[in-house]
């Protein structure tokens, strides 16, 4: 199951670079040099990579779901993203929706210490099974931004759907105004 999900991750590792390309001043700092350092070495300004481990998930188009989801659970009883998350590990998540070519169409980037600082991982949350024997939990765009989460996005304009309209969509039932 792990080398069918890395394959399909992997055909947009293009796409995500260059998204983080866009976004590397995001990963830097500068700050002005001292005066004994401009006098001396010619610096005015000092640039400082910040960097850190970037994790990355795209969901295909097919996902008409825009939140931010982690696995909670594997089938397997193994370690999940979601303990790897509150391990402390990662420092940004790259997280986008495909468009099945190998383009990241719409993305959030997620600053990870910020989701750990507002203990939105500790929330009680609901563990939706994802149909393979694992589940995960959900996270929403407006929850991740006002929590000041999110460093930068690029998602379309839809109306956001509440969690009833999404479960009738799945249910493939039409809602009582969309008749």
């Amino acid at each position: 199951m792990y080398q069918e999900q890395r394959l399909q991750s992997d055909k947009y590792l293009e796409s995500f670079k260059k998204i983080l390309k866009e976004n590397s001043m995001h990963f830097l700092s500068m700050e002005i040099s001292s005066d004994a350092k401009d006098m001396q070495e010619a610096t005015d300004m000092i640039i400082k990579i910040t960097g850190g481990d970037i994790a990355l998930r795209v969901r295909e188009p097919t996902c008409k779901f825009r939140d931010f989801t982690v696995r909670s659970q594997t089938r397997y009883g193994n370690k999940t993203e979601i303990d790897k998350l509150k391990e402390g590990f990662g420092d940004w998540y790259l997280y986008g929706w495909g468009d099945g070519n190998s383009k990241v169409s719409e993305y959030i980037l997620v600053d990870i210490h910020k989701v750990r600082e507002t203990k939105l991982l500790e929330k009680n949350r609901k563990h939706i099974p994802n149909g393979d024997g694992t589940k995960f939990i959900s996270i929403t765009i407006d929850e991740l931004e006002q929590n000041q989460c999110i460093i930068s996005k690029s998602i379309k304009n839809r109306k956001p759907k509440t969690h009833w309209e999404q479960q009738l969509e799945l249910l493939e039932v039409k809602a009582p105004w969309e008749d």
